[in-house]
């Protein structure tokens, strides 16, 4: 129902291109249609519904790419909408087929590589920084001021990641960090499961799929125009969606938390008014003594040392390994030397044991390298270009060029270019061998200026040094190619060609040419360095405006659509409150005459109202307020698969025991998914509860979620029952994944229960398990024989534990017992009628008391009134308070035919209450001892149970507790983290 009303309402609120489009695309006309559809993405690029029909155009004209675009956009704008994923993976499908040279669509999914958890390849015992995820505004590389200030105060506690839309690699890895693309499996894994996500107005509730973690907006700009429900009542929907995905959003005054926050995006929910994480650059002053002098104190450099780096790419997660004998490279350069080695990424770690003059860091940017090294010793680090557009001298040391060329097939024309740089080295004598003394005479001429920083920026974008910057960045109109509306030649003039002009337009922007005097830093993506480099700001309504003025420069304003914008957009203030107004200009003369010399730089206003808290420590300020946890995991994933989520029996008891377990004593995240939601047979409404469990989903809501999770955990899988392992294992291809029966084995082989199971075992129908378990070696013996050898080679067996203490209760009601089941058709339930009859007829005092739920819940009460039994057999419904149930009754009755490992027998034995049961399933000798912990009897002998009843008061406690002790949570525990160490290292070997 809330699907089609969400349908309904896009489809109402749509922009008339897409009314237009839709009748073009009905009648088969897809190129007339995409260019409608086009023009109403223009006007609202976040319309769901139009992103969709362009991806559908694109998909009919063969643009197979393009679709992809629109179609993944569509789907993250709607995620509930299942067909719209089915037709990107179908788009998908058909762009592996023309890359690939398919025969035909995959019925499978597409293995991605398992990306082990801080390099680990361990599960247990190991240490595992949290996940936090950091978004700039829609995935933007061009844009990562939004969010990199944060990368600073978490590098050290947290393994961050950043999600860009364009990337090479899936993957790249940095030292402080790792970029992962936007829409690339993983990319979609941390969105679902990041322990903290900081998001600058990109994501959306539909990856919100547990609050156990927690979601940060830092939206990326004070709004001058009008935004969401101020612009267009009709943009509630995107406020709700900001709404409904965050725990909290960063402000930075009043204005922004009543107009913006309260206002236009409706938000409701918590505010930190701390100030803007982004703003802090601006504030940061460090000339080249002071910023070196820090480097070294950070590092622990000898003082005045000559320093090596060696920065090598990414290969392996880890200890970093040198390819060479360091102190034989040290000892060819004397004793002035240092080696500083930049460690690949946040999984690579230092070594315990480093030789004499050799240190490591993994925070080193490239105008940090640039002051603090010497030579550069290098593979294919980007580095590399930093050092040659300054003239330092690097060698580089190309040890395994044969592998890493294979392994990045998109450098390989690089790397050849690389290959034939005139310093090089394939081995460590060649490295040892290098004639230095030359190689060293290219840094003679090198000249640091007072602030390496800004000159590298400068030289980076080809700036002449002695140049005034003029800093053009307009607002948001269009996305796609944009005209300059002045001329750069006139206004140059005005300047007596002081200046250059630089711009940044807007990151769905570019410019329409090429235009002389004009550099285009779009594509730059920290906008600080601009603006502080920066003379004069002219824009119109950006939000940068507000921004640039706490530099305190001269901010122009040219206007020149000024009637029309406002007509359009509508703006939340008057720029002529708060600037000078010959510095508000609406044609191109007006800005041409400006008193260029003599521009007002007193933003005091602008400042005083938007931006009262800056100061530079803004994010030291929001990192303290967040105050995330930043305790280490010991132990990776534990994910366990379920029929229903949402049930009550015996598997749902014994995973809430081993969350618990896993999560206290690891601090592991807890999944359970599900097929299902809930068992829809049930009378009663269950949810599954436990602090211990980090996420709860189901494949009928949260499919794509599902699917995405298995794909990618480098954590422990374990099936608990056989229809969700043959639901999910497609998607656990190399996953270290347990499969558990917790049926009886006997009712497998006669397929009395569990007719096709032994089929699914011996035809291979459930694969991609490494291990089957079984509750009992009983069970192992008795199946083993009719499994083939494939199968019988992954048996085995783990008992049932339960998470309790011994607390013996006294004896209260001899003859009161108590049934704990599911009021289901395989508990035999019905052959309690039979004893109550039993009971009644031999006039026994017997009372039974029946504590479940089940599809036959409304059957078995019938039939219990309809024999009269209402005082010999009284239904409860279900009670989890296992103690609530014991105090009411002296003793545990089973009544059913079949039973894997019933962990409600350990449930009894922990109140010190004996168990009554047939003597009819294959564990029930190992588990309940004749005449020590309780009574088994013959199948149907159900005046052998009114015995046992009647004498299980004789019964000695201590043998109950010595046999509780045996199935205790320690010592059962201690053989599944055995098990987990196999699997381990079965996979390493893999």
């Amino acid at each position: 129902m809330m699907k089609h009303l969400k349908n309904a309402y896009h489809h109402i609120t749509a922009p008339a291109g897409y009314h237009q489009g839709l009748a073009l695309y009905n009648q088969k006309k897809w190129q007339a249609a995409l260019e409608a559809f086009q023009s109403a993405d223009a006007i609202n690029p976040i319309h769901a519904k139009n992103a969709f029909k362009l991806g559908l155009c694109h998909l009919k004209l063969g643009n197979l790419h393009e679709a992809q675009y629109y179609l993944t956009q569509a789907v993250e704008l709607a995620p509930y909408n299942q067909q719209w994923q089915i037709q990107l993976e179908q788009c998908q499908r058909q762009i592996e087929y023309k890359t690939q040279g398919a025969a035909s669509a995959a019925t499978q999914p597409v293995v991605v590589p398992r990306i082990h958890q801080s390099g680990e390849t361990q599960s247990l015992g190991i240490s595992l920084k949290k996940k936090l995820l950091l978004i700039p505004s829609d995935y933007n590389h061009r844009v990562m001021a939004d969010i990199d200030s944060f990368i600073e105060y978490y590098k050290n506690d947290f393994n961050i990641y950043i999600i860009l839309r364009h990337l090479n690699e899936d993957i790249v890895y940095r030292s402080t960090h790792t970029l992962v693309k936007n829409g690339s499996s993983f990319g979609e894994f941390l969105k679902f499961t990041a322990d903290y996500v900081i998001d600058a107005g990109t994501m959306n509730y539909g990856y919100r799929i547990t609050d156990t973690n927690t979601w940060v907006s830092v939206w990326h700009g004070i709004p001058y125009k009008k935004m969401f429900v101020d612009f267009d009542v009709k943009h509630l929907a995107t406020a709700i969606r900001y709404n409904l995905a965050y725990d909290c959003m960063i402000s930075m005054s009043d204005f922004y938390t009543d107009v913006f926050l309260r206002g236009a995006m409706r938000y409701d929910g918590k505010i930190l008014q701390l100030g803007c994480a982004k703003t802090d650059k601006l504030f940061q002053k460090e000339d080249n003594q002071g910023r070196l002098k820090r480097l070294f104190q950070s590092i622990r450099l000898p003082e005045n040392a000559k320093i090596i780096l060696y920065a090598p790419d990414f290969r392996q997660s880890g200890e970093m390994v040198l390819p060479f004998d360091a102190t034989r490279l040290l000892a060819t350069f004397g004793q002035d030397y240092c080696l500083l080695v930049l460690l690949s990424s946040q999984t690579n770690t230092a070594p315990a044991n480093s030789p004499e003059n050799v240190y490591y860091t993994a925070d080193l940017n490239d105008s940090d390298a640039l002051l603090i090294a010497d030579i550069l010793i290098s593979d294919y680090h980007t580095l590399i270009y930093t050092f040659d557009q300054y003239n330092r001298p690097v060698a580089l040391f190309h040890h395994d060029y044969e592998t890493f060329a294979h392994s990045h097939p998109q450098r390989h024309q690089e790397l050849r270019i690389l290959s034939r740089r005139p310093f090089r080295a394939e081995n460590e004598d060649e490295l040892c061998g290098l004639d230095w003394t030359k190689l060293k005479q290219y840094s003679l001429d090198f000249a640091l200026h007072e602030n390496i920083g800004s000159a590298f920026l400068k030289t980076t974008l080809g700036i002449p040094h002695n140049k005034k910057i003029i800093f053009y960045a307009p607002t948001f109109r269009k996305a796609g190619a944009m005209p300059l509306p002045f001329s750069p030649q006139k206004l140059l003039n005005a300047l007596n060609h002081e200046y250059v002009i630089i711009t940044k337009l807007h990151y769905l922007n570019h410019l329409d040419q090429r235009y002389d005097n004009v550099i285009d830093c779009t594509s730059y993506s920290n906008i600080a360095d601009l603006m502080k480099i920066s003379d004069i700001l002219i824009s119109d309504y950006s939000s940068l405006v507000l921004d640039f003025a706490l530099l305190n420069k001269p901010i122009v304003l040219f206007q020149y659509d000024y009637a029309d914008y406002m007509q359009q957009r509508g703006v939340y203030f008057d720029f002529g409150d708060y600037l000078l107004p010959e510095q508000i200009v609406q044609n191109e003369d007006e800005l041409y005459q400006l008193n260029w010399h003599n521009l007002s730089s007193n933003n005091h206003k602008i400042i005083n109202t938007f931006y009262p808290l800056e100061d530079g420590q803004s994010t030291q300020r929001i990192v303290d307020a967040l105050a995330f946890n930043k305790d280490m995991r010991h132990g990776k994933d534990i994910i366990f698969l379920v029929n229903e989520l949402n049930q009550i029996g015996g598997v749902h008891t014994f995973l809430k025991n081993m969350a618990k377990h896993y999560k206290q004593k690891y601090n592991s995240r807890i999944f359970v998914i599900a097929i299902r939601e809930f068992a829809e047979t049930n009378s009663e409404f269950h949810q599954l509860q436990s602090p211990y469990i980090d996420f709860k989903l189901s494949a009928q809501y949260l499919n794509g979620a599902c699917a995405n999770i298995l794909q990618n955990t480098d954590g422990i899988v374990i099936a608990l029952q056989f229809s969700a392992q043959l639901h999910f294992q497609k998607y656990l291809t190399h996953a270290k994944s347990v499969l558990m029966f917790h049926g009886d084995v006997k009712d497998m082989i006669s397929r009395e229960l569990y007719a096709p199971h032994l089929g699914w075992l011996n035809e291979g129908k459930l694969y991609n398990y490494r291990r089957l378990l079984l509750l009992t070696q009983s069970a192992v013996d008795l199946l083993r024989p009719h499994l083939v050898a494939e199968v019988q080679n992954k048996l085995g067996y783990m008992h049932n534990s339960i998470d309790a203490q011994y607390c013996p209760l006294e004896p209260r009601n001899p003859l009161h017992t108590a049934v704990i089941s599911r009021l289901d058709a395989d508990k035999n339930i019905f052959s309690m009628i039979d004893l109550g009859k039993e009971i009644a007829k031999q006039n026994a005092n017997i009372v039974v008391h029946i504590y479940g739920d089940g599809e036959l819940k409304d059957e078995f009460q019938a039939a219990l009134n309809q024999n009269g039994l209402q005082n010999i057999l009284k239904l409860h419904g279900f009670e989890s308070d296992k103690e609530k149930i014991f105090g009411n009754s002296d003793s545990l009755l089973l009544m059913s035919k079949s039973e894997g490992f019933p962990l409600v027998v350990l449930e009894a034995y922990a109140h010190a209450r004996p168990v009554i049961a047939f003597d009819s399933f294959t564990s029930a000798q190992e588990i309940i001892k004749h005449g020590e912990t309780g009574y088994l009897t013959a199948y149907g002998d159900y005046a052998a149970i009114i015995a046992a009843i009647q004498n299980a008061h004789t019964l000695s406690p201590q043998a109950i507790q010595a046999t509780f002790e045996q199935f205790s949570n320690a010592q059962i525990f201690a053989k599944w983290d055995k098990l987990i160490g196999e699997l381990d290292a079965e996979a390493n070997q893999a």
